[in-house]
């Protein structure tokens, strides 16, 4: 992955591993890893790096749902964004990765 850096600042940080939210955060990400977290006024950011403004937001990890049935009872020349329903559902509820438990031959 070669893609340009970049960091939300001013963001409220959820770490999920603590029952707290951390306020006024810079996180910046390199490479898709967060390279650095810290208070907004202490991290320096370079010219390369692409600014995504937090203010009053939330950032967390993305949520797993490990026991899902994704259907796919789904009737030929159906649209795809109604195809993927549910997929959206998730990604709109925090939801990054699920694991179906349908287990067909053809979802692989």
């Amino acid at each position: 992955m070669n893609s340009k850096p970049f960091a939300f600042t001013n963001v409220n940080v959820v770490p999920l591993d603590k029952e707290i939210v951390i306020k006024g955060q810079t996180v910046v990400v390199r490479q898709g890893r967060i390279a650095e977290m810290g208070p907004t006024a202490k991290i320096k950011l370079d010219g390369g790096v692409s600014v995504i403004d937090g203010q009053d937001k939330y950032l967390m990890p993305g949520l797993v749902d490990m026991h899902t049935h994704i259907t796919d009872d789904i009737a030929e020349g159906t649209p795809l964004e109604s195809q993927n329903g549910d997929l959206l559902l998730y990604v709109a509820s925090g939801v990054t990765t699920v694991r179906n438990m349908k287990g067909c031959p053809k979802h692989l």
